[in-house]
């Protein structure tokens, strides 16, 4: 174990890994940055991200890691992906041909991943197993970590660690067969063998974690043989990033609005686009609402989302009269995520009601921020987290009357600031305005526990806690 201790090793299998901007791959890119800086030597096995390329920050984040790309002859989810952080249409896909054709062939994709166990990646990753093979024998990793989804990357790693006898650790960003959305979709026969496979990896897995308490608690209940594995280490924020994206422009305006304008309004951001998971419903209800109960709110009310609303959307909306205050926009590198922040009076989080055991990934992007934080959903950890945190509050969907009078204090509040403006700074109100920035370093604030640096260092405990049970367990056997 001291050999472990001193020079520890890692193999990483995170089929989405940056440059691919997914939700996913920031996840197990923060791990990967801090645990090279806490001394781990790691090997990344990830899926070729085509025609992207690591930014500056990220290659000298990753210098010293071995990075292993599995090539890609054909990727969809580089240019289309619910998560992904770079792109998104200004335009009604009603409005544009391309975008139809581009909706048709992924309900045909949707359609066809009924009738497959795990997802489509799974041919792929099954041809490059000979290569990742290659790779442990050179490198010679003490443990295996692989984040899903996609969740045929589980059956590379659960392969790999029996062949080679290696402790491996599960990571699991959302429910996988317990999902109350995505099992729906998938046909019977295809259900049972993925509960198969997932008590499979479960039983052999040393560690299982998740990132919420309530899909922990969920699976404790559904394992309970297995609990004493399953772990919980959150989705974080990376202040590294927050930082350099402020600092670059001290401004108070970052001009990264899709309409700059000199009218003073109320802005609100929803830092993703409206679907399933985050539906717009609450929303039109709340706009609804604080027009009948607070005109002059309404007025001066802004939402700004990422892409276009849906043709059916956009039609209701209008109906209701409402369309002034949805402002689409395109999302930002998220590394510029922190200065874009900076334009609003409130950050905006939505879960469906359905899915209240996962915590959304903005909700991370969100925290370090200034802006208060108002959560639609009845996840009672984030409820918690805005608590302990003094971040902002959770309000459920049906808690309409209390959302739109929370609101609109926030409103009276920032425009008793705003009029302040020909004030000197020194002697200026910040009546909306949560502290400065903390020191990421600093234990003491309650935000340290969120960051990526915070996580890392309890993801390195339950590593070195794996191999050596796995270590003990062998020994075990051998006698």
């Amino acid at each position: 174990m001291s050999d472990v201790k001193e020079n520890p090793r890692l193999l990483i299998i995170s089929p989405y890994f940056v440059p691919r901007k997914r939700v996913g791959a920031l996840r197990s890119y923060k791990f990967a940055k801090f645990l090279n800086k806490m001394g781990w030597k790691l090997d990344v096995v990830f899926l070729h991200a085509n025609q992207q390329k690591l930014s500056k920050d990220e290659s000298d984040h990753l210098s010293g890691i071995d990075l292993h790309a599995l090539e890609v002859p054909f990727d969809r989810t580089t240019k289309q992906s619910g998560s992904d952080l770079t792109k998104a249409s200004l335009h009604s896909p009603t409005q544009n041909k391309k975008q139809k054709g581009s909706s048709l062939f992924q309900g045909f994709v949707d359609y066809l991943e009924r009738f497959i166990p795990m997802d489509t990646w799974f041919p792929l990753l099954r041809y490059h197993y000979s290569k990742v093979e290659q790779i442990i024998l050179k490198q010679k990793p003490q443990a295996i970590w692989v984040t899903a989804d996609p969740w045929s990357g589980l059956l590379l790693a659960s392969r790999m660690a029996k062949v080679f006898n290696l402790p491996l650790i599960v990571d699991f960003r959302d429910p996988f067969t317990l999902c109350p959305v995505r099992s729906k979709r998938k046909v019977k026969w295809v259900q049972n063998i993925e509960q198969y496979w997932e008590r499979t990896i479960f039983e052999q897995a040393k560690a299982i974690v998740f990132t919420a308490k309530d899909t922990l608690l969920m699976y404790q209940n559904h394992y309970p043989g297995l609990m004493d594995k399953m772990a919980l280490i959150h989705n974080s924020y990376d202040l590294d990033i927050h930082r350099n994206s402020t600092d670059q422009n001290t401004s108070k305006t970052s001009s990264l609005l899709p309409v700059p304008s000199a009218e003073q309004t109320f802005k609100l951001v929803f830092l993703g686009k409206f679907r399933s998971s985050s539906p717009i419903e609450p929303v039109i209800k709340l706009f609804e609402r604080i027009r009948i109960r607070y005109p002059d709110l309404f007025t001066d009310l802004r939402l700004y989302h990422i892409g276009a609303l849906s043709g059916d959307v956009s039609n209701r909306i209008k109906t209701l009269q409402l369309e002034e205050l949805f402002m689409p926009m395109h999302a930002v590198p998220y590394n510029e995520v922190p200065k874009m922040l900076a334009d609003f009076q409130v950050l905006l989080s939505i879960l469906n009601p359905n899915r209240d055991m996962v915590i959304p990934s903005k909700f991370w992007d969100y925290l370090p921020a200034q802006a208060p934080i108002i959560s639609i959903g009845g996840n009672a950890e984030m409820a918690d987290i805005l608590s302990n945190t003094k971040r902002g509050m959770q309000f459920k969907a049906t808690e309409l009357d209390q959302l739109a009078t929370y609101v609109y204090h926030l409103w009276q509040e920032w425009s008793v600031n705003n009029k302040q403006t020909d004030m000197d700074e020194d002697n200026r109100e910040d009546v909306i305005n949560i502290e400065e920035p903390v020191d990421v370093q600093d234990p003491k604030h309650p935000l340290y526990a969120y960051s990526a640096l915070s996580k890392t260092h309890e993801l390195s405990a339950l590593l070195f806690k794996a191999i050596e049970q796995h270590s003990m367990d062998s020994n075990t056997n051998k006698s």
